[in-house]
C-alpha cells in the first residue's frame, strides 16, 4: 500500500468524513486540493467559477466550502453571501490576496477562515477538520445564561447583544469573542488562547484575532482608538475592564486686558508758536503711542485700532495743553476747548471700536474658511462684502483652495492607482507560487500521476513570472522618468511589418487572422526598439482577446493630429465605463487574475512609451470589438 503523506491527516473511505465543495479557478491548485482531501477520506466535488459553485452547492449541500476569493464572472464574496442565504454553511476563503480589507470584508461575510497562498496543502486539510469539528460541536462548554456588565448585555439563548440599551449588530465569531470575555472580566488573554477558546482551533493565522477585536472596538467603545472596555495589555494580549477609567479635566487659565489713556485741548494767536509747541506735545504722546502700539502688537485688531483713535486724540489733546501753557489762555478758552477734544476723542473711540469689530468680524470669518479647506475641505468665500485687502486675499485663497482640491485628487487617483498595483502584483506573483508549490508538494508525496506534464507546467510558470518581472522592470523605468530613447527616422510600414511577423505565430496557434494592408509610406522619428514593444503589446493583446476565427487589422496613416496607427481586434467590445482606465496599471477588466491572462502591465507598458514620445493613446468601440489607436508626432 502506497504510504500517506508526511503530517497528512489519517486517511479514510472517500466520503466518511464529509462532503466538501472546491472552487478555485486555478486547476493546478485545484487538482492538488482535491487529490489531498480525496485521500484524507472526504467526498470532494469541484467548480471553477461562482455559478457553477451555486449550482453544486444546490444540488448536493456540502458539509464545508473551500472558496477561491478572485473568481470568474463572480468573485467569492457575493458567492459566499449566496451560499448563506441558504443556511449556515462553514467557509475557507482561499486566495492569493492577503490585505487586511480583504480578510475583514472575507469575514464580515460569514467566512470562518482565511488561508493566503501560497499555502501547504497538508495544512489546509489539518484547517478543514478544525473548521468541520468545530461547526460539529455542541452548545458552548460555559453556561448559556444572559451576561452583562460595564453597559453591555448579551442573550446567548437568543444571539442578542445591547449596548446601554441600543441594539449591536454583530457578527457570530463576534458575538462568541465578547461573550467569552464576558464570562472572564479582568483576565488578560493573548490571542493564541482567544483562538483556542473561541474559535477552537489550536493553529492558524493570529491576525484573524486581531481584526475580530478591531471590529468588536469599533461596536462597543465609544472612541475606538482608546479603547475604554477592550484594553490592550502590552507583551499579553487583551483584557476586558468593565469599570473603565473616567476622563480627567484640566484648567484653562485667564488673561486680563489692557487699557489705554485720554486727554483734551485748548487755542493760541501765534501761529508759529502754536504749530511749534503743539508739534513738541503731539511727538511725545505719539512717541508714547507707538511704545504702547508695540507692547499690544500681538492682540487684536480691535485693540491696535482704539490705541491709534487714543494716540490720536492724546496726541492732539498734549499740543493743545502745551500751547495753552506757553500761550497763557483764559481758563474759559481752555475749558471750550478741552471740552471740544472730549467729544472728538468719544467719537474717535467708538469709531474705532466700530470699525476693529467690523475688521475682525471679517478676519475671523476668512480663518474659518481658511482652516476648512486646510483641513481637506474646499474654501468658500465668506458672506457680505470685506474690505479691499480682505476681499484680494479671499480670492488669493479660493484659487488656491482650487489648486490644492486638484492636487488632493490627482494624489488620491495615485495612491489609489497604487495601493491597487500593489494588491494586483501581490496576487499576480503569488498565484503561479502557489501552483509552483502544490505541484512540487504533490511530485514529493507522490501524488502526481503524470510527473512529466508538471516538471513542464513549473516551467511554464517560471517563464511567466519571468516575463512579468521584465514588465515590471520596464514600467518602473517608464514612471520613474528614466526611460532612455534612442530615436531614428524610421518607416512606419517597416515597423508594422515586423510587428505581424512577431505577432503571426500567436495568432496561427489562436486561430486568428492578421490584417495589415492598408498601412501608408510614412516616416516618424522614434526609438524603434520601443515603439516595436508598442505594438507587439498591442497586437498580442488584440490576438488573445479575439475568438478563433476572428481577424486582427492594424492600419496606419496621416492625420492632422499626426501619425496614426491603430489595431483593431473582435474582443466584442468594452464596457463604456472601463474604457478611460483600459491603460491603467493593473487593468484586465476580469475579476479573474489567473492564468492566461497577463498582468495587466502591457496596456500600461504602451501609454507610457508613447507619452515618452510625446504622443498619446486612445481606445473606443468599433462593431465587433474595440479600435486601440496610437498617435505620434510627424517626422
Amino acid at each position: 500500500m502506497e504510504n500517506a503523506p508526511p503530517d497528512c491527516p489519517p486517511s479514510g473511505s472517500p466520503g466518511t468524513r464529509g462532503r466538501v465543495l472546491v472552487v478555485d479557478d486555478d486547476p493546478t491548485v485545484a487538482e492538488v486540493v482535491v487529490g489531498y482531501l480525496h485521500r484524507a477520506g472526504y467526498a470532494v466535488e469541484q467548480a471553477d467559477d461562482g455559478p457553477a459553485a451555486l449550482g453544486r452547492f444546490a444540488a448536493h449541500r456540502p458539509d464545508l466550502v473551500v472558496l477561491d476569493l478572485m473568481l470568474p464572472a463572480m468573485d467569492g464574496f457575493e458567492v459566499c453571501r449566496r451560499m448563506r442565504e441558504h443556511g449556515p454553511v462553514p467557509v475557507i476563503m482561499l486566495t492569493a490576496r492577503g490585505d487586511e480589507e480583504d480578510r475583514i470584508l472575507g469575514l464580515e461575510t460569514g467566512a470562518d477562515d482565511y488561508v493566503t497562498k501560497p499555502f501547504s496543502p497538508r495544512e489546509l486539510v489539518l484547517r478543514v477538520d478544525s473548521v468541520l469539528r468545530r461547526a460539529r460541536a455542541a452548545a458552548p462548554a460555559d453556561g448559556t445564561g444572559p451576561l452583562s456588565g460595564g453597559g453591555l448585555s448579551l442573550d446567548p439563548a437568543s444571539r442578542q447583544a445591547s449596548r446601554d440599551g441600543h441594539g449591536l449588530a454583530l457578527t457570530l465569531r463576534e458575538f462568541d469573542l465578547l461573550a467569552f470575555l464576558l464570562r472572564h472580566p479582568g483576565r488578560a488573554f493573548g490571542r493564541e488562547e482567544l483562538m483556542r477558546e473561541v474559535w477552537g482551533w489550536d493553529f492558524g493565522d493570529l491576525s484573524t484575532v486581531t481584526v475580530h477585536i478591531r471590529r468588536l472596538r469599533g461596536k462597543v467603545e465609544d472612541d475606538p482608538a482608546r479603547p475604554r472596555l477592550i484594553r490592550t495589555v502590552w507583551g499579553v494580549g487583551y483584557r476586558l475592564d468593565l469599570a473603565p477609567e473616567s476622563p480627567g479635566t484640566e484648567a484653562c487659565p485667564s488673561a486680563a486686558p489692557a487699557v489705554p489713556p485720554g486727554g483734551g485741548a485748548v487755542a493760541v494767536t501765534d501761529v508759529l508758536l502754536i504749530a511749534l509747541f503743539a508739534f513738541l506735545g503731539a511727538a511725545a504722546a505719539g512717541l508714547i503711542g507707538a511704545a504702547v502700539l508695540r507692547l499690544l502688537r500681538h492682540r487684536s485688531l480691535i485693540v491696535s485700532l482704539s490705541v491709534v483713535a487714543g494716540v490720536a486724540v492724546a496726541a492732539m489733546l498734549a499740543g493743545t495743553l502745551t500751547v495753552a501753557w506757553a500761550m497763557f489762555l483764559s481758563p474759559h478758552d481752555l475749558y471750550v476747548v478741552t471740552t471740544v477734544v472730549a467729544m472728538a476723542a468719544l467719537i474717535s473711540l467708538v469709531t474705532a471700536v466700530l470699525l476693529g469689530r467690523r475688521v475682525a468680524a471679517q478676519s475671523h470669518e476668512l480663518a474659518l474658511a481658511t482652516r476648512s479647506f486646510g483641513d481637506g475641505g474646499t474654501f468658500a468665500m465668506p458672506a457680505g462684502q470685506p474690505a479691499a485687502e480682505l476681499a484680494a486675499l479671499a480670492r488669493e485663497l479660493a484659487a488656491t483652495s482650487a489648486k490644492l482640491d486638484s492636487s488632493r485628487e490627482r494624489e488620491r487617483a495615485l495612491e489609489t492607482s497604487r495601493r491597487e498595483l500593489v494588491a494586483w502584483i501581490s496576487h499576480d506573483l503569488r498565484t503561479p507560487l502557489a501552483g509552483l508549490r502544490a505541484m512540487a508538494e504533490a511530485l514529493e508525496d507522490g501524488m502526481a500521476a503524470d510527473s512529466g506534464r508538471y516538471l513542464r507546467q513549473i516551467r511554464v510558470e517560471v517563464e511567466r513570472m519571468n516575463s512579468m518581472v521584465g514588465d515590471l522592470f520596464e514600467l518602473s523605468r517608464i514612471q520613474a522618468g528614466s526611460l532612455a530613447l534612442a530615436p531614428a527616422r524610421i518607416s512606419l510600414h517597416d515597423l508594422v511589418d515586423d510587428a505581424l511577423a512577431g505577432a503571426d505565430p500567436l495568432a496561427r496557434e489562436h486561430g486568428v487572422r492578421l490584417v495589415g494592408d492598408r498601412i501608408d509610406e510614412v516616416p516618424v522619428e522614434v526609438d524603434g526598439k520601443e515603439m516595436s514593444r508598442v505594438l507587439g503589446n498591442l497586437l498580442i493583446n488584440a490576438i488573445r482577446r479575439t475568438p478563433p476565427d476572428g481577424t486582427v487589422a492594424v492600419a496606419a496613416h496621416r492625420s492632422d493630429s499626426g501619425v496614426v496607427v491603430s489595431v483593431t481586434d473582435g474582443c466584442g467590445g468594452i464596457p463604456e465605463e472601463d474604457l478611460p482606465r483600459v491603460f491603467d496599471t493593473g487593468w484586465r477588466g476580469s475579476h479573474a487574475r489567473t492564468p492566461p491572462a497577463g498582468a495587466g502591465l502591457g496596456l500600461a507598458i504602451v501609454r507610457g512609451i508613447v507619452e515618452a514620445h510625446a504622443g498619446r493613446t486612445e481606445v473606443r468601440n468599433v462593431q465587433g470589438g474595440c479600435c486601440f489607436s496610437v498617435t505620434l508626432p510627424t517626422a
